[in-house]
């Protein structure tokens, strides 16, 4: 059987078929199967299965994994996930977009832990006004 499936036409055949359907995490499990891990990633993410390409990178592609807990990370802020966002924000070392996240969410004491773990704030001004306030206003009530 896996020699059939890695004759180059009848992937390609059935690569074509699937995403004239739009069956793009069906094409990376495919590509990921034969062993060509590249297009498996760019299939997942187009799927938008961010877990599976960020699982595949780890292993064949370590350079990628940040870049991709970015674009995951965006995926879910577009979806109006912002609390779910902040963890992969955090592991890209994206800090500024996990912080935006965070507030967003009203996860305010997990912003201030992130703030709190940072060596640099110069360009954090913004959020860090909006913690403050946060805490400052919540103190008052």
């Amino acid at each position: 059987v896996e020699s059939r499936v890695t004759d180059p036409t009848l992937l390609e055949s059935v690569i074509s078929a699937l995403t004239e359907c739009g069956e793009y995490k069906e094409i990376g499990e495919l590509y990921s199967f034969v062993g060509r891990k590249k297009e498996s990633i760019e299939n997942f993410v187009k799927g938008k299965d961010y877990s599976r390409a960020v699982e595949i990178a780890k292993t064949h592609f370590p350079n990628q994994v940040s870049s991709l807990e970015v674009a995951w990370a965006d995926h879910l802020i577009s979806i109006n996930q912002h609390a779910t966002a902040i963890e992969h924000y955090i592991e890209a070392h994206q800090s500024g977009k996990a912080i935006d996240a965070a507030i967003v969410a009203k996860r305010f004491d997990e912003a201030a832990r992130i703030v709190d773990r940072l060596d640099n704030t110069r360009g954090l001004e913004r959020q860090l006004s909006i913690i403050q306030k946060h805490f400052s206003d919540e103190i008052c009530s």
